[in-house]
């Protein structure tokens, strides 16, 4: 079994050359998405826990060839229907980044344990 934390990267980049990690919140055709780890490999879960519309997926792509799995489709699924190269998803944004939420929450962590930690620190 492969542990997968949040923060893992992907090897993929969202449309402006940002890296894609697990746990991260993507934009794709307007609708948000979760970065999760599932069926062997990195994809896309709807945030808000709904089925994905395939039928505004498929609409963008020529010939597409995907698997159709009700709530789940994987980053090289959309890499190879959306010829991206270059480890770019093209059709990906990213919204939110995992490590960036992993820090502040561990600093809101320290600071509410550790109340006068910002007095030692000499800052206010």
């Amino acid at each position: 079994m492969i542990n997968m934390e949040k923060g893992t990267p992907t090897g993929l980049e969202d449309m402006n050359c940002k890296p894609i990690r697990m746990g991260d919140i993507v934009e794709m055709f307007g609708t948000r998405y979760e970065v999760v780890y599932g069926w062997g490999a990195f994809g896309l879960q709807r945030e808000d826990g709904d089925m994905l519309d395939w039928e505004r997926i498929k609409e963008k792509v020529k010939y597409p060839d995907f698997c159709h799995n009700d709530h789940f489709v994987s980053l090289w699924e959309l890499a190879w229907n959306f010829d991206c190269e270059d480890n770019v998803l093209d059709v990906v944004k990213r919204l939110s980044d995992s490590q960036t939420e992993q820090l502040e929450q561990c600093c809101a962590d320290v600071i509410e344990r550790m109340p006068n930690a910002l007095d030692m620190l000499g800052k206010e």
